[in-house]
């Protein structure tokens, strides 16, 4: 497995909330970090899989039993495998 490194924005939040991190943690995501900027709620994955797609799959199925929504899907292509 690689580590990969991404960020998933948060659709409809405006702010990280105790609540919010809270609900990525028990949905699964005890490798990521959720921040807010100007109203814009990002989450900093760092996530092992076999592959970035599958990082990037399993990191939105944490946002969605979660609760949540993403909007958009961002990484830097130096940090795609670690």
């Amino acid at each position: 497995m690689n580590n990969y490194a991404f960020e998933i924005i948060l659709a409809n939040v405006t702010e990280v909330s105790e609540d919010l991190a809270n609900k990525l943690y028990e949905a699964g995501g005890d490798d990521c970090s959720p921040s807010s900027c100007n109203g814009i709620v990002t989450i900093g994955f760092d996530r092992d899989a076999v592959s970035l797609e599958e990082a990037i799959r399993s990191a939105l199925r944490t946002v969605h039993d979660a609760g949540f929504t993403a909007k958009t899907v961002t990484a830097q292509p130096e940090s795609f495998v670690s």
